[in-house]
């Protein structure tokens, strides 16, 4: 088995290569929800992208609107999504 990731504490966390961010003023993302979440309710991730015109994505729980984000590079992002797509997350 890999090493695990570890977590460094300072103003932003690394975590596989993206920052958790801390909460901003204003929204921070054109966020969406996944039309097979159930209700659109709070039980979802929401994910967007940055309004920064970065082209970065912020994840969030919808559930916790307010709470921490995670912002994801265009590239981690679409890797993501392409393991996704290939079943790599079917757990």
């Amino acid at each position: 088995m890999g090493r695990l990731p570890r977590w460094r504490s300072c103003g932003r966390v690394r975590l596989l290569g993206a920052a958790v961010s801390a909460v901003e003023p204003g929204p921070l993302a054109a966020w969406h929800i996944s039309s097979f979440s159930p209700d659109v309710g709070p039980n979802c991730v929401e994910a967007g992208p940055s309004l920064d015109g970065s082209g970065r994505i912020a994840v969030r729980h919808s559930r916790h609107p307010d709470g921490p984000v995670i912002i994801y590079t265009r590239a981690e992002w679409d890797a993501f999504l392409a393991g996704v797509r290939a079943d790599e997350f079917d757990f």
